[in-house]
Order: structure tokens, then sequence, then C-alpha cells
């Protein structure tokens, strides 16, 4: 596997190879693990994050995190069965999403959306005078684990 310097190749297309994307998915890593440690204390021990609380505030940069990698991953080339690199942004987003009418059963976009979105804060956020947000925090991310 080589490393390259540059992390865009022509036409804003992340290149899976470069120095950036190797930090990007060891910091996604490091988030992740967060995740899986915050979560199941946060759950088990009924453990609430007061709204705008320095906890607050990192689980917030932390689900902005895995919004930006979703728009990042439509964006990112991929090697094909055959070892070739797929530059082309229609096929990057084909592969990604992977619903079976663009030919594959599944992508890693359905995961991705359905973990990263904060449900469980857009609920809280919905019902008025909540003071915090459920012990579950970003539970949704546990998934992407």
């Amino acid at each position: 596997l080589r490393m390259r310097c540059c992390c865009w190749i022509s036409g804003w297309i992340r290149d899976p190879d470069s120095h950036f994307s190797a930090t990007w998915d060891l910091v996604q890593v490091a988030l992740l693990l967060y995740v899986a440690v915050t979560v199941p204390l946060r759950a088990g021990f009924e453990l609430e994050v007061p709204l705008w609380s320095v906890g607050f505030f990192v689980d917030m940069a932390i689900d902005i995190y895995f919004v930006i990698d979703i728009v990042l991953n439509f964006r990112t080339a991929f090697y094909t069965k055959q070892g070739t690199r797929e530059e082309r942004p229609g096929r990057i987003a084909r592969n990604y999403v992977g619903w079976p009418f663009f030919g594959k059963t599944w992508g890693w976009f359905t995961i991705d959306f359905f973990s990263t979105v904060p449900f469980d804060l857009i609920v809280t956020a919905a019902v008025s005078g909540a003071s915090s947000y459920p012990p579950s925090g970003m539970g949704n991310h546990i998934s992407e684990a």
C-alpha cells in the first residue's frame, strides 16, 4: 500500500491512499472507541449529558465528524474487485449507496446514515423543556463500531 501526500485526485475526488485519508481513518477509529465506551456507560448507569455542557459539545463535534465522513465517502475513490482504482464520481456514489437498484445488495451509506443522524437529540429537541438529552447519547454510532 503506497501513501500519497496530496489528498485530492482531480475533480475533488479524495485519494484513499493519501496521508489525509489514513489520518482521517485513525481519528475515526479513536472516536468510535470513545463511543463504544461511553454509550454502554451512559445507557447502563442512566447517565445524562446536560445540554450545553462540555460533554454535549464533545458529542456534537463527534456527530459533525461523522456527517463530514459521509460527505467524504461520496467523494472517495475506491478499488474494484479487479484491483483498479475507480475515480468517477457517479460510480463512487453508487458503490457507497449500493442499493439493489444499483446492482449491489447494500453499501455503507445506509449504515452510516442511520448510525450518524442523532435521532435521540432530534427527538429531545422536539420535546419542549428538555434540559438534557437521553442517556444513550450518541447511541446511533455504536453500529459503526
